[in-house]
């Protein structure tokens, strides 16, 4: 039997490469039978502010789009947009037809660049940890990774919009320290340090993940406390960190630990942060996106109880919905938004609008649906894009491009900034149809 056997094996490594290519055939075959389709993706609280683009107060300069189909989870399209050249008001991906889980990276570093360009499907995205162990680049991370995840049933020749809000990848803690002891007593903060804080994660949160390698903040600050009085120690934009799933004191709890001098006296204080007494529905853990505000108020020397730690967790989205800011929207626009309008190739439509955004305006701009057979007449004082100030009336003309074939032709008339679709002052959600009727 000895002189078969290398001829067997022979045999079996063949088939195996036959099943392979015949495998790799019907995906092929299978992506080219279904048509394709366009996917239109918004980022909600997306602005271009002096020049940088923001989601909401955190600079973005990579967007990396990825779409799986539902079915299999093989990925069906991905693409990449660098901030601002390549970023417009919509995010378009060329994909194909049907169900389809949608993926958004903002922020992405090279070396994850790397792992990205090599995803073939679903789950390999779910099993990628954040490729970044330097516990500087978590406390201070320019910019930081923002992650986000929606779900569309794409269909060609049809508008496919999908909104997809961007996370923060990392959780982020504040530290207020108060006095409250006898009038005359007097406290020295030497140093204060959160230990047990993680150094790396997983990119999107799973179900459950266990603590990996972890890293100290310390900071050797020394600062008086007054009586009756809260002290700032760790700042606003500070400490980020990694969040932590695992929900136990043993071995996974992040733990607070303040060195003082306490009359003179050396003192230590600890405490647990985040533990049963919050308010949130994750003791002992850290959640991205979330603000963890901690005010500890010493009361007496020794190591545990005589440091009350509050922890407030808030979703970090709390505070910045708190500024307030107006949202985009028309003012005005004259003619009537609802009504039809026809162009020719030499009569344009004609509207003056004036388009609001916040205290810091931002631009608008004016899109067509239809840039094939619509244009924008920028002659005469006539714009596309201008400053979305509230005040200023602007002129826009859209003309036919070409002369009437033997079909009707017809547009949308939209206007975004800050990456939405404006509507108010009776802006149809749809935008303003303007049509060429046919010859």
């Amino acid at each position: 039997m000895k002189p078969y056997r290398p001829i067997l094996t022979t045999l079996l490594a063949l088939s195996a490469l036959l099943l392979t290519v015949l495998s790799g055939c019907k995906r092929s075959e299978l992506r080219e039978t279904l048509e394709p389709a366009t996917v239109q993706l918004s980022i909600p609280t997306m602005t271009l502010r002096g020049g940088e683009l923001l989601v909401e107060d955190l600079p973005v300069q990579t967007i990396r789009i990825l779409v799986f189909n539902k079915a299999g989870g093989a990925l069906d399209a991905q693409q990449s947009f660098s901030s601002p050249t390549d970023l417009s008001d919509w995010l378009r991906v060329e994909a194909h037809e049907g169900a389809k889980d949608i993926y958004v990276i903002a922020n992405e570093s090279p070396a994850m660049s790397d792992a990205l360009n090599k995803i073939v499907f679903k789950q390999d995205l779910l099993g990628m940890a954040i490729p970044d162990k330097d516990p500087s680049s978590v406390t201070e991370p320019q910019p930081m990774l923002l992650i986000g995840q929606g779900t569309a049933t794409l269909t060609k020749d049809q508008k496919n919009e999908v909104t997809i809000a961007l996370v923060r990848s990392r959780a982020k803690i504040t530290l207020d320290l108060k006095q409250e002891t006898a009038t005359d007593d007097q406290i020295i903060i030497r140093s204060v340090s959160i230990s047990r804080l993680p150094k790396t994660s997983m990119l999107l949160t799973p179900a459950s993940y266990h603590l990996g390698e972890t890293w100290i903040y310390s900071n050797a600050e020394k600062v008086t406390l007054v009586n009756n009085a809260t002290t700032t120690y760790i700042p606003d934009k500070t400490l980020y960190t990694y969040e932590s799933l695992d929900s136990d004191t043993t071995g996974h709890a992040p733990i607070l630990t303040v060195e003082a001098l306490y009359n003179g006296v050396p003192t230590t204080y600890t405490a647990y942060v985040n533990d049963e007494t919050s308010d949130a529905d994750h003791h002992y853990a850290l959640h991205r996106n979330h603000h963890y505000q901690l005010t500890g108020t010493i009361t007496k020397i020794g190591a545990h109880n005589a440091l009350l730690l509050k922890t407030e967790v808030l979703p970090w989205d709390v505070e910045t919905s708190e500024k307030k800011l107006e949202v985009p929207k028309i003012v005005s626009i004259t003619p009537s938004p609802t009504e039809t309008y026809y162009v020719t190739d030499t009569e344009a439509a004609e509207f003056k609008v004036k388009i609001s955004s916040s205290s810091d305006p931002s631009k608008w701009r004016a899109t067509l649906t239809n840039a094939l057979d619509f244009r924008f007449d920028i002659t005469g004082g006539a714009v596309r894009e201008g400053l979305a100030d509230g005040t200023t009336e602007y002129t826009i003309r859209v003309i036919a491009t070409k002369p009437a074939g033997v079909n009707l032709r017809c547009t949308q008339l939209l206007f975004t900034s800050e990456y939405l679709d404006l509507v108010g002052a009776g802006m149809p959600k749809e935008g303003i149809k303007i049509c060429q009727k046919h010859a």
